[in-house]
C-alpha cells in the first residue's frame, strides 16, 4: 500500500471519527443542560415541592456520572487521534515502540467502553428526572373552592358548621353544578398551572433529548456502515495496486546444454519492483507416489543466492551447478527398473522466500514465496510439474 493510500484510508477513517466524538460531545451537552436545568427548577418555582428528594439527587447523580465519563472518553479520543496519526506517518520511534502499540490498543478498547456506560447513564438520569416529574404532577394539590380559605375551616365549630348547612344547602342545586364544572376541569388546571411549567419544560427536554440520542445513534450507525464500506474498497483498491506492482518469483526448470541429462532451475522476477531474497532451498527425494510426499514440506538443503540477494524486475537467477537425474537413478545398478515401472518416482521441490518494498514502508514483514515440485520423467526424459498442492503454491 503507497503513503497516498494510507493516508487516504486514514483520511476516511478520521471522518468517521470525528462525527463519534461529535455525537458524545453532544450527548455531554445534553447531560450538563438538564443538570442545570434541573438544579434551577428545584431552587426556584419548585423549592418546597419536592416530594422524593433521593429519587431526584439519584437521577442528578447519575447525569453528573455520565458527563464526567463522556468528558472523559472524548479526552481518550484526542489520544487515540495522536497514535492514529503516528501510524499513518510511518514514525520510527512510535512503530519501533511496544508500549506505545499496547497503549493504543488500551485506549480503543477503554473509548468504547467508556461511551457505552456513558449512554446507559444518560438514558438512566433522564428516566429518573422524569419519573421524579410525573410525582410531582401527581402530587400537586388541588386548587380550594373560590373565596373559601381552608384555614377558616380549621377554626370553625360544629355549631356554626351545622348553622351553615342550611344555608349551603338551599343553594345545592346551584352549587353542586358549579363543583361539578370545577372538578372536570381540575386535573388540566393543575397540569398547566403556572407552578407545574418548569416541570412541564422538564419534560419536554427529556423527551426531546431521548428522541435526540435514538435519532442520532441511528445515524451514527449509517455512518459507521458507509465508512466501513468506503474504507474496505479503499484497502481493496490499494491492494489491486499492490498487487500488481509488487515482484512475483515464477520459478521454471531448463535443460542445461552444457550437461548431458542435466536440469538447472531458473527463478524470474515477473513483478514491476525489485525482490529482496530471503532464502532458498531445493530438495530431492525419491517416493513410491509424489502425492504421497510428507506435509507439510521441509526444506534444508540451501541453493546459491543471488548477487546482493536481489531480483530485479525482469531479472533472472539461475540455480547452479546443474543436476543430472539420471545418475540419480541409475545408481546402484538395478535400481532404474523400478523407476521405469512407475514403482519409484524421483522428485526435485523447493521454496524461495523473498520480500517486497511496500511491507518494508508500511511496517509489516512484507514477505512472500514461492514453491515448486517436479517428477522426472524417464521415458521421456524430462520434468513434469507434479506432487501435492502444498509444495506448489505462491503468495
Amino acid at each position: 500500500m503507497s503513503f497516498s493510500d494510507e493516508v487516504e484510508l486514514h483520511r476516511i477513517y478520521a471522518g468517521a471519527r470525528e462525527n463519534r466524538n461529535a455525537y458524545f460531545e453532544k450527548l455531554a451537552l445534553l447531560d450538563g443542560g438538564t443538570v442545570a436545568l434541573v438544579i434551577t427548577a428545584v431552587l426556584g418555582p419548585l423549592h418546597g415541592q419536592i416530594t422524593h428528594k433521593y429519587l431526584l439527587g439519584v437521577g442528578l447523580s447519575v447525569l453528573v456520572l455520565a458527563l464526567l465519563l463522556l468528558l472523559r472518553r472524548n479526552f481518550l479520543a484526542a489520544q487515540f487521534e495522536f497514535h492514529a496519526a503516528a501510524n499513518t506517518a510511518k514514525d520510527p520511534v512510535f512503530l519501533g515502540s511496544s508500549e506505545a502499540k499496547k497503549r493504543t490498543k488500551w485506549l480503543t478498547k477503554d473509548i468504547h467502553y467508556t461511551e457505552g456506560v456513558g449512554v446507559v447513564l444518560s438514558a438512566l438520569g433522564i428516566l429518573l428526572l422524569l419519573v421524579e416529574v410525573w410525582f410531582l404532577i401527581v402530587a400537586t394539590p388541588s386548587a380550594p373552592l373560590p373565596g373559601v380559605d381552608p384555614r377558616d375551616l380549621s377554626h370553625t365549630s360544629p355549631s356554626s358548621l351545622s348553622i351553615g348547612t342550611n344555608v349551603v344547602n338551599q343553594a345545592a342545586p346551584y352549587a353542586q353544578n358549579d363543583r361539578t364544572t370545577n372538578e372536570s376541569k381540575s386535573y388540566f388546571s393543575r397540569l398547566f398551572s403556572p407552578e407545574n411549567l418548569p416541570n412541564i419544560a422538564l419534560v419536554v427536554v427529556g423527551i426531546g433529548g431521548i428522541i435526540t440520542a435514538i435519532c442520532t445513534l441511528r445515524l451514527i450507525k449509517t455512518q459507521t456502515i458507509d465508512t466501513g464500506i468506503a474504507a474496505n474498497a479503499a484497502l481493496l483498491n490499494a491492494q489491486a495496486v499492490i498487487n500488481t506492482e509488487r515482484p512475483w518469483l515464477v520459478v521454471s526448470v531448463h535443460s542445461d546444454p552444457y550437461l548431458a541429462n542435466g536440469f538447472f532451475f531458473r527463478i524470474t522476477n515477473k513483478g514491476r519492483t525489485p525482490a529482496n531474497v530471503v532464502s532458498a532451498y531445493r530438495e530431492q527425494k525419491i517416493v513410491d507416489l509424489p502425492d504421497r510426499l510428507r506435509i507439510p514440506p521441509e526444506y534444508s538443503s540451501p541453493m546459491y543466492s543471488p548477487e546482493d540477494n536481489l531480483i530485479v524486475a525482469d531479472g533472472k537467477w539461475e540455480d547452479r551447478p546443474s543436476f543430472n537425474p539420471e545418475a540419480v537413478i541409475s545408481n546402484p545398478a538395478g535400481a532404474r527398473e523400478a523407476f521405469e515401472n512407475a514403482a519409484q518416482f524421483l522428485c526435485f521441490y523447493g521454496q524461495v522466500t523473498y520480500r517486497d518494498s511496500f511491507g518494508q514502508r508500511s511496517g509489516d514483514s512484507g514477505e512472500h514465496y514461492t514453491r515448486w515440485c517436479y517428477v522426472y520423467d524417464v521415458s521421456q526424459k524430462r520434468m513434469v510439474v507434479s506432487g501435492p498442492q502444498e509444495y506448489r503454491g505462491k503468495t
